[in-house]
């Protein structure tokens, strides 16, 4: 018997059996016996009873009020029961019952992100796919388990060398691991899901065990409950280098049971994989092999071509227009062209036979229909898209899921589901272990540009408000990429492009969420100079009123920014201030050494110009005398050996190490002599009392390496 019951609160119930396994209670929603508004939730339960296979197939829906539209509701039942967008279960029976009163051994949950596939359920997808979804998918859509498997998409040659490494899996006395590597948008997914079925089909005694969110850890303790040692286990892995070295160790601790039992296929972008740790891993344990995803040959263009012919001139796009003869010719040439460029060559060559002529008109309705997609925190679709756009297009590949998750206020956990998913199917994004982004940089220039022409979004904004997020998200959890990218290297990289008042708002935006943080300040404040503002980068030091436990680098920079005011004392008391012992931070090092020194010696140069002062002079010669000792690059040994050799114009002995020091001291001290901004009267210490033990300690040991 099936119960069907119940109306739909702000949570669903999980099926339950009841009388002895007599029947199955499902909460099927309330259709819309809830009125929008109540604190109720409407939905509704699709559901199909397979007698043969003695299963019943449900698939939850909510109604999404701000949409008007029905969506999956893929958090309403447990995930240990899903397989792709169905849940299973055992249809009740009337058969009597054995009560065993055993102590049973609890079926670990799977956790969230994994599911486990059989191959009688994966073969149902071995069908004609309808015209939109085949469409979606030629359009760059993210492939799931019935796309890929289906008779309507084609398998190229490389599914075959990926399968060959596991003819033997069932007989196999150690793992066997094979890793498809691949450039973006290659087309890897497709063949990883290809490649699964492919070495299961037909064999009962195996199981598919995926990770389907790339941003879920692969951890050992979890997954090893769930190998249950009557199968063959086949673990998925897409964009594997995080989870590489703990796959290791997975494998390592494999039971005597499971020997041979438990095998990985992993897909990765090939760059990631070569960065990561994952490259250095020692395989020795297993039979691991690599295969590499690389352009298009002959073979394939002819039967992804003859795949798009099937579903007529909507399928081919711009390429109906040439003689059909010429299709895959077209196509291989294509591919061979992208490869040239950073995108992916095989999805860019796709993009530019079929849409070329159409792609601006395919991004408008895209982002048109975005618009009217609701994400439940708050936002639509297109918001999300327009940042991970935004980014893409400007080459600056670090927008990761907590970012994203911030800025569009949307919890971290419902990322994946309420915004990475749809936006998949959309074909609009993708991701990687760590980073989302566009299809195509092909697609996202097309993005950026009609987002800001037919829809007046301000493009500058979005980085404005991507920086101020990833501060916020920063506070709560580390981010997967450096933190370093958010407070220095977006706002650096366009004032480099030219774009320097959007380059000052982001940093500005940093700066605002950790306004105690010395280094964005100071790099703020670097902006303003870069920019020939100086008065504007002083402001920015002008709200330190203690000294600040950061890094010398903020003294140095408020140095040389008093002197482009032509504040030259001030200069000199700041670079002095950033060598000195009494500087609140770590002991000098080379670098920071070298760089105030090269600064310190134009500030005294400027100095004896404007006042003929001979220990200016001398000072400076001190200055290239120190710098000189140290192991400065090419642009600051420039300054050290100008400092010198102008000095020495002007009158000043060459000193040596023991003298060079005090030499400093009496320049500094003459400097403060001329008078200084009153609030650094107050903040540094008196002229007179700076040391410089550490430095002169630096010097020392640098000339002893020298020698």
């Amino acid at each position: 018997m099936l119960y069907l019951h119940g109306h739909l609160h702000d949570a669903w119930a999980e099926p339950s059996y009841g009388g002895g396994n007599l029947y199955l209670a499902i909460q099927s929603g309330a259709g819309f016996q809830a009125r929008e508004g109540e604190p109720w939730h409407n939905g509704l339960v699709f559901g199909e009873a397979d007698l043969n296979a003695e299963v019943i197939r449900l698939q939850p829906w909510r109604w999404i009020p701000d949409q008007q539209a029905w969506t999956p509701a893929t958090d309403a039942f447990h995930e240990q029961h899903r397989q792709s967008d169905w849940w299973h279960y055992q249809l009740p029976s009337d058969q009597t019952m054995k009560v065993d009163y055993t102590p049973t051994v609890p079926v670990a949950p799977l956790p969230k992100g994994w599911s486990v596939f059989k191959p009688e359920d994966l073969a149902a997808h071995r069908q004609h796919l309808d015209a939109e979804t085949a469409l979606r998918y030629f359009d760059g859509a993210v492939p799931d388990w019935p796309t890929a498997l289906s008779t309507s998409i084609p398998r190229r040659r490389i599914v075959g060398d990926l399968v060959a490494p596991f003819r033997q899996a069932e007989s196999a006395g150690r793992p066997i691991v094979t890793l498809l590597l691949a450039a973006a948008c290659e087309g890897k997914t497709t063949a990883l899901l290809q490649a699964a079925y492919s070495i299961v089909e037909g064999k009962n005694d195996l199981r598919i065990l995926q990770r389907r969110d790339e941003s879920r850890h692969l951890v050992p303790d979890e997954i090893l409950p769930l190998l249950n040692k009557d199968y063959i286990w086949l673990l998925l892995l897409d964009e594997a280098d995080r989870a590489a070295t703990d796959l290791q160790a997975l494998l390592k601790r494999l039971p005597p049971a499971l020997n041979g039992r438990v095998h990985a296929l992993l897909a990765c972008r090939d760059a990631d994989w070569l960065s990561s740790a994952a490259a250095n891993l020692d395989w020795a344990f297993a039979d691991f092999s690599k295969q590499h995803l690389r352009g298009l040959d002959s073979a394939d263009a002819q039967a992804i071509v003859r795949s798009w012919q099937s579903f007529g001139d909507a399928g081919l796009g711009d390429l109906a227009k040439q003689p059909a003869t010429e299709w895959a010719t077209i196509l291989e040439r294509q591919a061979k062209d992208e490869a040239q460029t950073s995108g992916g060559a095989f999805f860019g060559a796709l993009l530019a036979v079929r849409s070329g002529s159409d792609l601006r008109k395919h991004a408008h309705l895209l982002l048109e229909r975005l618009g009217q997609r609701k994400i439940p925190s708050g936002g639509t679709l297109r918001d999300a898209l327009a940042y991970i756009a935004a980014m893409h297009v400007e080459g600056l590949d670090f927008l990761s899921r907590p970012v994203l998750a911030q800025v569009l206020c949307c919890p971290l956990e419902k990322l994946h589901r309420d915004v990475l998913v749809p936006l998949g199917q959309e074909a609009a994004a993708t991701t990687t272990s760590s980073s989302i982004y566009t299809r195509h940089r092909r697609i996202a220039v097309t993005l950026v540009s009609v987002l800001s022409e037919d829809f007046g979004v301000e493009v500058g904004e979005l980085y404005v408000k991507l920086g101020r997020a990833a501060i916020i998200a920063l506070t709560s959890r580390p981010l997967p990429e450096n933190p370093k990218k958010w407070r220095f290297e977006i706002s650096d990289h366009f004032i480099d492009t030219g774009r320097t008042e959007l380059a000052i708002h982001i940093a500005e935006a940093v700066f605002e969420q950790e306004p105690t943080n010395s280094l964005t300040g100071t790099h703020l404040a670097n902006l303003w100079r870069r920019a020939k503002l100086p008065d504007q980068a002083a402001r920015v030091f002008e709200k330190i009123t203690e000294l600040t436990n950061g890094d010398r680098a903020l003294y140095y920079e408020w140095g040389v920014t008093m002197g482009e005011r032509s504040l030259y004392a001030d200069n000199a008391l700041l670079a002095a201030f950033s060598l000195a012992d009494q500087c609140p931070t770590r002991q000098v090092d080379n670098n920071s050494a070298t760089k105030s020194l090269a600064g310190l010696g134009v500030a005294l140069g400027s100095l004896y110009d404007a006042y003929h002062n001979p220990a200016f002079r001398d000072a400076r010669m001190a200055v290239a005398v120190l710098g000189g000792a140290l192991h400065a690059d090419a642009t600051t040994k420039n300054y050290i050996d100008k400092h010198a050799r102008e000095a020495a114009e002007q009158g000043a002995n060459i000193p040596d190490l023991e003298r060079a020091i005090p030499l400093l001291q009496v320049g500094i001290a003459a400097a403060a002599q001329i008078g200084l901004d009153a609030q650094l009267v107050k903040l540094l210490p008196q002229a007179e009392n700076l040391t410089f033990d550490w430095l002169k300690e630096l010097v020392c040991y640098s000339s002893y390496a020298k020698k």
